[in-house]
């Protein structure tokens, strides 16, 4: 009768080399990750946005080398002091008024110049435009966000659910 034979002990040299292959398939697996997002990230840098905002923020910015248009950065930028403003004054007040109009004439800049389209990205625009004018009830766009940008309408609609409608949060 054959003996049963014992199952060898693996040598240390055989398991070191089992985690080099390991780390190795693994360090080849994250190379494979990190080339399918930097050759996607273009197209999909909207999603990628949504998705994990800081990674992609530093990621673009550090080494896609994107930087923020000037244009719509400062208009983000007048939204936020007159936001500041009406917590502070109130919506009634003259530098709240200032700050409105400052922000219809930056919407018709905006209109007028598009921004969008150095980056391809003019549907973004048209999509804006057609829910400004839809939320307003209004035929052009610039009429649309003059009416947005007024003290009357702000009032009437309450200033809360106007700036969530404006930033696209769904708190109204």
């Amino acid at each position: 009768m054959p003996a049963l034979a014992l199952p060898k002990k693996r040598s240390n040299r055989h398991l070191t080399g089992l985690w080099f292959e390991r780390v190795m398939a693994l360090l080849a697996l994250t190379n494979l990750v990190l080339v399918a997002f930097d050759l996607s990230y273009i197209r999909f840098r909207d999603p990628y946005l949504t998705l994990l905002p800081g990674i992609t923020e530093w990621y673009g910015a550090t080494v896609k080398g994107i930087e923020p248009e000037r244009s719509t950065t400062a208009y983000l930028a007048a939204v936020a002091d007159l936001e500041n403003q009406v917590a502070e004054t109130g919506l009634q007040s003259a530098a709240a008024q200032t700050l409105l109009q400052d922000l219809q004439a930056r919407s018709v800049a905006m209109i007028d110049e598009n921004p969008f389209q150095v980056a391809n990205k003019s549907g973004a625009l048209e999509r804006i435009k057609s829910v400004m004018r839809s939320h307003l009830g209004t035929e052009t766009s610039k009429e649309a966000f003059q009416a947005f940008w007024s003290q009357p309408h702000l009032s009437q609609q309450g200033w809360s659910a106007e700036m969530a409608f404006l930033m696209g949060r769904s708190d109204r």
